[in-house]
């Protein structure tokens, strides 16, 4: 499900966001959903072909990783097994990411960004594990 909340955090996950590019095989991006950012919070969707064939500098395209997409970014650091038992750690140790830390504050004040969505989810474990950030709601920060 492509909440609200996941197209912000995609687009603020600049490190996702740097893996996007057309010089990759058109193939890779062909299940792929983007929406574009135009005005301030308003967002588009954008058809595979429209982002293979039309001219897209200066506009604001935003990847939105399937959760595929977003597993395998993991398996290559991971074997199957591995991803799955780190995958279910992460779920269940997620508040504990936040306690003893500067965005200590975010738990304690009910305000902890609980995933809304699997996408969401993904995208914080793949953001925890290869980049080691942390969503606090608004923006990612590197875990201290």
């Amino acid at each position: 499900m492509i909440t609200k909340n996941y197209i912000k955090m995609c687009e603020q996950a600049e490190e996702i966001q740097k893996l996007l590019s057309k010089s990759r095989p058109a193939k890779e991006w062909k299940h792929s959903h983007f929406v574009e950012k135009w005005r301030e919070r308003n967002y588009r969707d954008i058809e595979y072909e429209e982002f293979c064939l039309e001219n897209l500098e200066g506009r604001i395209i935003i990847w939105l990783p399937t959760q595929e997409q977003l597993q395998e970014l993991i398996l290559k650091i991971f074997s199957p097994f591995t991803k799955a038992m780190k995958f279910v750690d992460f779920i269940s140790n997620y508040i504990k990411l936040y306690q003893h830390t500067k965005n200590e504050k975010i738990f304690w004040t009910d305000l902890y960004p609980i995933a809304l969505s699997l996408n969401e989810l993904w995208l914080m474990y793949v953001m925890y594990e290869k980049y080691h950030k942390i969503w606090t709601g608004r923006k990612w920060e590197e875990e201290k």
